[in-house]
């Protein structure tokens, strides 16, 4: 039985957005809309409030529409976001969640005591305690983070929350995200799901700087670099000289490979 194509794009509101991120965007575009005449679902990852900001938020609106990208489901607007999609409005939810996961243990140590020791915590039983244990589970490919110490959910436990209850069947991410995927993937199977573990998965070459670095929303600080999208919007340029820049010669010629 044919399945319709279910997709996302799911930017963080930790900074401005940049031209890695509009590939992204246009690639999962391109391959889940364009080919295969599937739905995309905007699902904005804002679990982190401390870097979180509302002028992010409204960035990811702008450049969507810059970009000519049709959402199908999600919020349109910053204060539906806020109202209605908010991770911060789901933490209950996550923590029900985490609750199905199997093999957990609760863990104090550092980061920086990770770095140079084994950690112990796995050997033996921790209470759990808000700001001072953080809930982690162990897999073949190491040991990632659940629950943070913070009392936030991770990214790992947010992104497969959502991507099974959107029933996402087709994911397009970076390749610095394959290892992020294959956790994702033993967690989704711990906790026997059939959505995510069925999904396909691309993951797509990065967009880099002049010095061959991977761009970041922070490289520019809170001032928008001169590869983020407001810059290009700012300077009055259009997505095809975006599309340019990625070395592709038009937007046509860039939806059509």
């Amino acid at each position: 039985m044919f399945q319709s194509i279910k997709s996302r794009i799911a930017p963080t509101p930790s900074g401005y957005l940049h031209v890695g991120n509009a590939y992204n965007f246009l690639v999962t575009h391109r391959e889940a809309v364009i080919k295969r005449g599937g739905e995309l679902f905007l699902r904005i990852d804002d679990s982190d409030i401390d870097r979180s900001k509302d002028e992010y938020i409204r960035d990811i609106f702008e450049s969507l529409e810059w970009l000519g990208i049709k959402i199908d489901h999600g919020p349109k607007d910053l204060v539906d976001f806020k109202q209605n999609f908010s991770q911060s409005l789901k933490t209950s939810s996550y923590f029900e969640f985490l609750k199905k996961v199997p093999n957990l243990y609760n863990c104090t140590c550092s980061r920086s005591f990770l770095k140079e020791n084994s950690c112990p915590c796995i050997e033996i039983s921790l209470p759990f305690e808000k700001h001072k244990t953080a809930v982690k589970i162990d897999s073949p490919h190491g040991s990632f983070i659940l629950w943070r110490k913070e009392d936030l959910p991770s990214y790992h436990l947010t992104s497969l929350y959502h991507d099974i209850e959107m029933n996402i069947n087709f994911i397009v991410r970076g390749e610095d995200l394959t290892q992020t995927s294959i956790e994702q993937f033993f967690l989704a199977e711990s906790i026997k799901d059939q959505v995510f573990t069925k999904a396909v998965f691309m993951h797509h070459p990065l967009i880099k700087d002049a010095k061959g670095q991977k761009i970041s929303k922070t490289s520019g600080g809170k001032t928008p670099s001169r590869e983020s999208l407001i810059s290009f919007r700012e300077q009055g340029k259009s997505p095809e000289d975006l599309i340019q820049s990625l070395g592709f010669e038009s937007m046509e010629d860039f939806l059509l490979k």
